[in-house]
């Protein structure tokens, strides 16, 4: 299979749908036979770019019945302050997977995430015209409850860190209330008030960090891929400065997460003396594919092409090159887990990642290859 042979994408993200509609993460890793909100939400947003209607309006149908399911929890958050002993209670938020009849997921894994929520607001936002009266009601209920909690804190995108507030998180709120604004004007205001929030208490010494205290005790700390996504995806900062805190950013991400100059691991904090250990840290193909779309805003064409090129040369797009372990002990761990776990069938991690295939294809459009 040719990298930008469209069939092949297409086939490979065929087969993760499920007949629900709902995109499971990995097909040859049985742990991800589950829907996270937040990929299945980026994998339903390109496919809504790419018009392939037939795979994304399942997709988008799969999150309006979540939507639906969630609306008591959704009414019952509205009613609590941020200081209530309950406020974080997971009984009261949406949860990040399901199954893929959307049963919420038993396991080990933190499930209070907000980010999956705001991309899911800004699908369905996206498909307001296909949406039911009751549908559009729930929608604008997800974005005053996204507002709510968006200072509060929550579980990262890798599912760790849940008493910090994330700026990848904030942004994915920005990115649907945005949406969502295009529909209802007094979103607009909240935008462009979080927006202003993130600048000012995440970016410390020219770089846009990975997270803060809820109650701002300290300078934000760490250094996370994801911020990326404040830029390729959610808008960037609102200051005339923008692009020199991109470019220190990725500069910073570069030193710190890259085992070849090339690829990117996830995060690392040095403040708590902590890196990544899942799978033993090795460098991921979304975060690598980030990376080749912030380079295109900073006009690096070159540097794009050269990275995108290298993630061309693994196809089908596994979701990491496990060869290329930081923690060589922490791999084999995660490999007995995922022995355990699967009875033998698998060491892990997925060969086949479908939040990698549509990350692709949307970097590739980017650089006018598709």
């Amino acid at each position: 299979m040719h990298p930008l042979d469209l069939p092949s994408h297409r086939l490979i993200l065929r087969l993760h749908q499920t007949p629900g509609g709902g995109f499971v993460a990995s097909l040859d890793y049985p742990p991800y036979h589950k829907v996270w909100i937040r990929d299945h939400a980026f994998v339903t947003w390109v496919l809504q770019d790419l018009h392939w209607d037939d795979l994304g309006q399942p997709a988008v149908a799969f999150l309006d019945r979540w939507l639906l399911q969630e609306i008591p929890k959704l009414q019952t958050l509205l009613t609590l302050t941020p200081g209530d002993p309950s406020f974080l209670d997971l009984a009261h938020h949406p949860r990040a997977r399901y199954f893929p009849d959307l049963r919420p997921v038993p396991g080990p894994w933190l499930e209070r995430q907000y980010d999956g929520s705001g991309l899911a607001l800004a699908v369905l936002a996206r498909a307001w015209p296909e949406l039911r009266p009751e549908s559009r009601e729930a929608l604008k209920l997800l974005a005053q409850a996204l507002i709510h909690v968006s200072r509060t804190p929550c579980a990262d995108l890798w599912e760790m860190h849940d008493t910090w507030v994330h700026a990848e998180t904030i942004g994915a709120i920005v990115f649907g209330l945005n949406e969502v604004s295009k529909i209802w004007p007094e979103f607009r205001e909240p935008v462009q008030e979080l927006r202003g929030w993130l600048r000012e208490q995440f970016v410390y010494q020219g770089i846009l960090r990975k997270m803060r205290k809820p109650q701002g005790e300290g300078p934000p700390i760490g250094l996370d891929a994801a911020v990326l996504l404040i830029w390729t995806w959610f808008g960037g900062l609102p200051s005339v400065d923008t692009q020199d805190i991109l470019q220190h950013t990725l500069k910073a991400l570069y030193a710190h997460l890259s085992p070849d100059g090339v690829r990117l691991r996830r995060y690392v904090i040095p403040e708590l003396k902590e890196h990544d250990t899942y799978f033993g840290g090795s460098p991921w193909v979304i975060t690598t594919l980030w990376a080749v779309q912030a380079y295109l805003l900073l006009g690096d064409r070159n540097r794009a092409e050269a990275i995108f090129q290298r993630i061309a040369q693994d196809f089908p797009l596994p979701e990491q090159w496990p060869e290329d372990a930081q923690d060589p002990a922490a791999l084999e761990e995660w490999h007995r887990r995922a022995e355990q776990e699967t009875h033998g069938q698998t060491l892990g991690p997925p060969k086949i990642l479908a939040w990698s295939h549509t990350e692709f294809l949307r970097t590739a459009r980017l650089l006018g290859k598709i």
